[in-house]
């Protein structure tokens, strides 16, 4: 084995570190600045002012900022229409998860099961999802509507 001598250790150079803020990280942060700061303005700023907004008496065109704290949920939450406006909304949000769910599986149980109908429901599923994602399944269809088996409509009759 080779001993290594104290001297070398100490006269051979610390590493190089690498900077953190490289040009490249410069330019993608003054990229994103603008969309970070438009967000933080007109979502975040606008959420604050709502609830700010909501703890004051602001009741008519009129701005009137005397705070009055929780007192405008307490009586909307006491409020019969607010309970019934609730349980509407749960009542719509299951009946159509339900339905979107149910209808889901039973276009892929067609589409895994049934054969005419395999065609017609991954033609539907696969040319709309290609289209709108723009995905590289785009180039798959070659202009025609993909049929799920590797071909177009338009070369099938070839």
């Amino acid at each position: 084995m080779q001993q290594v001598k104290r001297q070398d250790i100490a006269t051979s150079r610390p590493a190089r570190r690498r900077r953190w803020l490289t040009r490249d990280r410069l330019t993608a942060l003054l990229m994103i600045t603008p969309s970070v700061i438009a967000i933080a303005v007109f979502v975040y700023g606008f959420i604050g002012w709502t609830g700010f907004v909501s703890l004051t008496k602001w009741e008519s065109i009129t701005p009137d900022y005397t705070f009055v704290g929780f007192k405008n949920y307490t009586d909307i939450f006491n409020s019969g229409r607010f309970q019934t406006d609730v349980r509407n909304t749960i009542v719509f949000t299951t009946f159509f998860l339900v339905g979107c769910l149910g209808l889901g599986l039973l276009l892929a149980v067609l589409v895994l099961w049934i054969q005419p109908a395999s065609t017609c429901c991954s033609t539907v599923l696969v040319w709309t999802s290609c289209r709108a994602i723009g995905s590289p399944i785009t180039m798959s269809c070659r202009g025609g509507i993909p049929t799920g088996r590797g071909r177009s409509w338009a070369s099938r009759s070839r």
